[in-house]
């Protein structure tokens, strides 16, 4: 952060979770899948 830089893997990590959130978001008030999404970030 001081450098100017986002590091890659807070980046990813930040990715992921948002990813996550929008899947669970999808199963949970939209119903759009029957399948739950798996716990991972990828």
């Amino acid at each position: 952060m001081i450098t100017g830089c986002y590091p890659r893997p807070l980046f990813n990590y930040v990715v992921g979770v948002g990813r996550w959130t929008l899947r669970v978001s999808a199963f949970a008030f939209l119903l759009a899948t029957d399948r739950y999404p798996p716990f991972r970030l990828s």
